[in-house]
């Protein structure tokens, strides 16, 4: 019964931080997907999640101000059925709770299974193994 309970409170964090303000934070560490995934979880909540246009603002603002201007993770991620979610287990295409915004810079290739951006705030899939920057947020 306490299992129960736990994960329910578990669940219901991910909800509650994926609908609230974001604070983003750019780590300058070159890591693969997974290890920037689990860095985030370790120290903040998890890998960026962009629900608008808003957030994407806020993420761009704080990479350009920490002189970033290459390609960096954030939390998404394809799953086996080749849907694209987030690290925190929203969808991209808004069936989650993140809504419908989008900001692929072409078709992520069907290939590669980790979500990046470019400096110019557009998103691509990148190879998981690749070591790039990342950005995790957290939850206020």
């Amino acid at each position: 019964m306490s299992y129960l309970v736990i994960l329910l409170l578990v669940s219901g964090r991910m909800s509650l931080c994926s609908l609230i303000h974001r604070e983003y934070y750019l780590i300058p560490l070159a890591k693969s997907w997974n290890d920037a995934q689990v860095y985030c979880r370790e120290n903040y909540f998890d890998l960026a999640v962009i629900g608008d246009r808003e957030d994407l603002k806020r993420l761009s603002n704080t990479a350009a101000a920490a002189g970033v201007n290459g390609q960096l993770w954030i939390g998404l991620k394809k799953d086996g059925a080749a849907v694209w979610l987030w690290s925190v287990g929203d969808t991209q295409s808004g069936h989650g709770l993140v809504n419908e915004y989008t900001n692929w810079a072409s078709s992520p290739e069907s290939s590669h299974h980790c979500g990046g951006m470019r400096h110019d705030g557009k998103w691509l899939s990148a190879l998981c193994q690749s070591e790039l920057p990342f950005v995790c947020q957290g939850c206020e």
